[in-house]
């Protein structure tokens, strides 16, 4: 084996049954699926290249993986937010359809978005 051979890496019972939770769960959004499933690999003792073969990452997706759970527990396993000019706003403006060709600004109104369901 080449380089030094990496820390292990080790779980409470209590984590890794939380973890299992998580990792069988289809309604979590999939990237904390697979960040769970790649601690309880790297837990097993699986190669750090063999996790990211297994699960179509980069090596580094996986040590991040790992860092992040040392550092911030199961916040970790959460998705990161997306960048500002992509989310979602609180409100659309909007333009209401009316025979009329040029739109008024009386037909422009502003919709609340915020309690939306969008999944």
């Amino acid at each position: 084996m080449r380089g030094r051979r990496p820390k292990p890496f080790e779980l409470t019972s209590e984590a890794e049954r939380i973890l299992r939770r998580i990792a069988n769960n289809g309604a979590r959004p999939f990237v904390s699926v697979v960040r769970a499933r790649i601690l309880l690999a790297r837990a097993a003792g699986e190669r750090v290249k063999n996790i990211a073969r297994r699960f179509g990452v980069d090596e580094s997706v996986v040590w991040r993986a790992t860092n992040g759970f040392e550092r911030y527990g199961f916040k970790s396993l959460e998705p990161k937010s997306m960048p500002s000019e992509f989310a979602v706003p609180a409100t659309l403006q909007v333009f209401v359809d009316r025979p009329n060709p040029v739109p008024s600004d009386d037909d422009l109104h502003e919709i609340d978005v915020q309690g939306i369901d969008w999944g």
